[in-house]
């Protein structure tokens, strides 16, 4: 793989020093595990750790509330690493990350989201929990596009809103499942069994610190926390938000997926995201977060300290059935 000499150092080279396990694959569906350098010694918590052990309280921004925002209160003495797509559910409605944020110890801080349950705006909760669930892959891959736009035009970390709303409901369309709320949880739910099918062969190795899907031959994220204890924690919602979209689709039955030869089409996918035009967003929080982007590939990554927190890449889906607008963005 060629070097990006312009991408930011520490993302160039975690890409480039990666090594890849033995494929998983279950029908259509190939996870291919990820191994790598791991030498950040910065100590943190997860989105998870933090709520469970009542060192992270995360609220409406105020008793009215405001969708795209949320109020994020750090009482530990270590940060906490909110990732990109991950769901919090509660309070006035269900929300999902628009980007990774490495909250700042004892702070309290505006979080960007976006609205996972169209038909709530009311009170189920006071606090927010994490729901296990991180944003279907192809969704999240349109989210992280027009989060990119707004950053990139207005310096807002806001995803349009509407389209998100759209991916919900098409993806309750595409599994045959319902929710009174339009809420993309409930999807998760219903289809708890069908996911768990998948995961059963798909559980996290040793030193592992991301992971790959492909459906078929075609990419669909790369997606790399590089602190394997971290990581592990990370897996299963992570590997589920891809499970689910192949299940919707029907992709299930793609013939000889066994046969794809997965280390080239890797490495192929790998110099597509090289290629990518690099933007830096200074985040609340610490660190930057660095937008990637070209014709083929959407991307981001948290960098503090010369160590990459995390870091995703999704190949832009092609089955457009929303038109243009997908593709614009909602700028602020």
């Amino acid at each position: 793989m060629k070097e990006n000499t312009n991408m930011n150092a520490a993302v160039n080279g975690l890409l480039t020093g990666l090594n890849l396990g033995k494929p998983a694959v279950v029908e259509g569906l190939a996870l291919i595990p990820v191994f790598g350098n791991h030498n950040c010694n910065i100590d943190y918590l997860t989105l998870d750790e933090a709520i469970k052990t009542g060192a992270l309280k995360i609220t409406e921004i105020s008793e009215g509330g405001s969708v795209p925002n949320l109020k994020a209160e750090n009482l530990s003495e270590k940060p906490v690493l909110l990732i990109d797509g991950e769901e919090l559910i509660g309070a006035k409605q269900n929300r999902i990350l628009n980007l990774s944020i490495l909250l700042k110890e004892k702070s309290t801080t505006t979080i960007p989201v976006s609205c996972v349950e169209q038909g709530r705006w009311s009170y189920k909760s006071r606090e927010f929990i994490p729901s296990m669930h991180v944003m279907p892959t192809k969704a999240r891959a349109l989210k992280a596009k027009t989060v990119s736009d707004n950053i990139q035009y207005s310096k807002v970390p806001a995803s349009d809103q509407g389209l998100v709303w759209h991916e919900v409901s098409a993806l309750h369309r595409k599994l045959g499942t319902n929710s009174p709320s339009a809420a993309m949880y409930d999807a998760f739910i219903q289809k708890k069994r069908e996911i768990e099918r998948f995961l059963y062969s798909m559980n996290p190795q040793p030193g592992q610190i991301g992971y790959l899907v492909f459906i078929g031959d075609k990419p669909q994220v790369l997606e790399i926390v590089p602190n394997p204890e971290k990581y592990k924690l990370y897996h299963t919602k992570f590997v589920a938000a891809s499970v689910i979209d192949a299940i919707g689709d029907r992709l299930m039955s793609l013939p000889n997926c066994a046969d794809f030869d997965y280390r080239n089409l890797t490495s192929g996918f790998i110099n597509e995201i090289l290629k990518c035009e690099e933007h830096e967003f200074q985040p609340v929080g610490y660190g930057i977060n660095y937008r990637y982007q070209s014709k083929k590939v959407v991307g981001a990554a948290l960098v503090h300290n010369d160590c990459v927190f995390h870091a995703v890449f999704f190949e832009i889906p092609d089955d457009d059935q929303f038109g243009e607008r997908r593709f614009r963005g909602f700028i602020k």
